[in-house]
């Protein structure tokens, strides 16, 4: 468990240092904001339905490199309860910076759980794709 953790906290960090040495992230405008948005919402519903398949075709190749299609599986359904059982997202910040992307994402999960999330995002194949999530702990809590 700690292990996943700390890999989308790698790749997190990776993704930082990779977008402060290239072009610096902009808030996105409304159409790309749409892209990015259509495609965490179309993972989220593809959870939601338990169709595993279709939610890891939104994933980038470094994840799928990373995890095969069961233990991407395996690591949402057991580090990420919330976005495995999603009911509902509202999106926050969205900024990018036309091959990367970050997108601030509230997403309710059963009954009262909800939590923030900054989801990582890449253009490749001419698409986004998902390249990390990471929740966003609420100052003072631990981890």
């Amino acid at each position: 468990m700690k292990k996943v953790r700390l890999f989308w906290l790698i790749t997190f960090l990776s993704f930082l240092s990779a977008s402060a040495a290239d072009t610096k992230l902009k808030p996105s405008d409304e159409s790309v904001k749409k892209q990015l948005t259509d495609v965490i919402a179309s993972q989220l519903a593809a959870f939601r339905q338990d169709d595993y398949a279709q939610a890891y075709s939104f994933a980038a190749a470094g994840i799928q490199r990373q995890f095969s299609r069961a233990a991407f599986e395996k690591m949402v359904k057991n580090e990420y309860p919330v976005i495995a059982n999603s009911k509902s997202v509202r999106f926050g910040l969205v900024m990018d910076n036309g091959k990367e992307a970050v997108v601030i994402a509230n997403v309710r999960g059963n009954g009262k759980q909800s939590a923030q999330y900054q989801y990582l995002l890449v253009f490749q194949d001419s698409q986004w794709r998902i390249n990390g999530v990471y929740e966003v702990k609420p100052k003072g809590t631990v981890a």
